[in-house]
């Protein structure tokens, strides 16, 4: 804060510091009147290759974005070794503070943020540039009932060789993330911050976001497994036209979200100003887990000699049942104990939101862990295609052995190769901690240097 740190600028006071940086209200030298927010980057990330640059990526976005809806940004540089980015100083709280003091937004101010939010996210979209955080603490609600989005840290840009992200990586809050920032996917696009818009909306209308009762792990896999609840299901008082304007933008495939952000505000002035009717029917709970169904013996193909003779054993209380493609087997978490066999189609097991696995061998066997351990699930099972499976009760689980010995063998493969796969990913994670403790030690070093 010492005097002609900037050029032109007297730091005042520090207003704000967070884990990546420190922000300090500060004003012009000839005129005090005209103050700036001064955000600082840490020294511990001012140091490592990779954060710098996101941050000189974030300063050169702001200065080009010149949206009343977006928080400006005038001027970065480096001063004593750490990047620093000059912004307006926005006098207001922000989104997730408003929802700490009031619990939620009425409907008319929810819809006043969609507003805003989304010519934010046009400007920014004619720029090629996607957020990929949109959520209530990056948005400002000021004095003067102005609504701004801000922090573009994490932004991508539509450019080649410009996109700082490890493939694979998710980047954002899992809570409102997109189902394909969730899977990993490098092809984040206008729809994923419209998928975040439209979570965010949820939570500023009934005061909580939608799967927050989830772990992260659970979380993510939902994303990309469930459909977003009904809103109205947390709170009638929300009605039908904002809990529609939310479903469209929260649907779980990108192409069946709006095109863009000028087509979603299209949408919402048409749904407020009734152009389009919107039915007030009961909000339904909805979710990919569906009752099994028997299967049809049309639906159970010729199979190997093994899996011919258990499915046609009348004497245990097992029997073929149906899941149509995207339909959920079970949930990670999830307390029942029956077993599985794979007689036809495919089913991708899931973990945290990313395919670990798939399944297509006939006579594989899924979900076993938790009868032979009585444990909950591990992972989820979903079908990729329509997929006969040869339901086994916990109850009959022994018994199902001592009268098919020759299963045991296939049990056997299962988790023989299951287990040389999480060999193989245990190796990989061993690289990567390997690569983390250099990061460190190098790391250790350069703040020793400066000490």
């Amino acid at each position: 804060m010492r005097p002609g740190l900037i050029d032109g600028i007297v730091l005042d006071r520090p207003i704000g510091s967070g884990a990546t940086s420190t922000v300090y209200l500060g004003y012009r030298q000839d005129n005090p009147k005209e103050r700036f927010a001064i955000k600082f980057l840490s020294p511990l990330l001012g140091a490592q290759e990779v954060p710098r640059q996101r941050w000189l990526r974030e300063a050169d976005i702001l200065i080009r974005l010149d949206h009343p809806n977006i928080v400006r940004g005038y001027r970065h540089g480096i001063a004593d070794d750490r990047p620093y980015l000059v912004m307006e100083f926005l006098q207001g709280e922000s989104l997730q503070d408003r929802l700490r003091r009031l619990g939620k937004l009425p409907v008319e101010q929810v819809y006043h943020v969609a507003e805003c939010a989304l010519k934010a996210l046009g400007a920014a979209e004619a720029l090629g540039v996607v957020h990929r955080d949109v959520k209530p603490a990056n948005m400002i609600w000021l004095n003067d009932d102005s609504v701004k989005l801000m922090d573009f840290g994490l932004a991508k840009l539509a450019e080649p060789d410009v996109d700082l992200t490890a493939t694979g990586a998710i980047l954002g809050t899992p809570i409102y993330v997109s189902p394909e920032q969730a899977a990993g996917s490098d092809a984040i696009t206008i729809q994923s911050d419209l998928y975040s818009l439209g979570t965010t909306l949820f939570h500023l209308a009934c005061g909580r976001p939608p799967f927050a009762e989830l772990n992260v792990s659970l979380l993510l896999t939902r994303k990309i497994t469930d459909n977003v609840p009904d809103v109205r299901l947390y709170d009638r008082e929300v009605g039908s036209a904002l809990a529609y304007f939310i479903d469209q933008l929260c649907q779980r495939v990108p192409t069946r979200r709006p095109e863009n952000a000028a087509k979603a505000l299209k949408l919402l002035a048409d749904i407020r100003s009734g152009s389009l009717a919107i039915s007030d029917t009961t909000p339904v709970p909805i979710s990919s887990r569906a009752p099994l169904r028997e299967a049809p013996a049309g639906h159970i193909p010729a199979g190997s000699r093994v899996l011919d003779t258990v499915v046609g054993d009348k004497a245990l209380n097992t029997r073929p049942v149906i899941l149509r493609a995207e339909e959920v087997l079970f949930y990670e978490e999830d307390n029942s104990r029956e077993c599985y066999l794979l007689v036809s189609g495919r089913v991708e097991v899931v973990k945290s939101g990313r395919v670990i696995a798939t399944i297509t061998e006939p006579g594989a066997f899924i979900g076993e862990m938790s009868p032979l351990n009585d444990v909950p699930r591990t992972a989820t099972i979903v079908a990729c295609e329509e997929t006969v499976l040869l339901r086994i009760e916990t109850e009959e689980f022994d018994a199902f052995f001592a009268r098919h010995p020759e299963m045991l063998l296939m049990l056997a493969r299962t988790l023989a190769a299951r287990l040389e796969a999480t060999g193989n990913k245990l190796n990989q994670a061993n690289g990567r901690l390997a690569m983390m403790q250099r990061h460190v030690r190098e790391m250790s070093a350069v703040l020793a240097g400066r000490g």
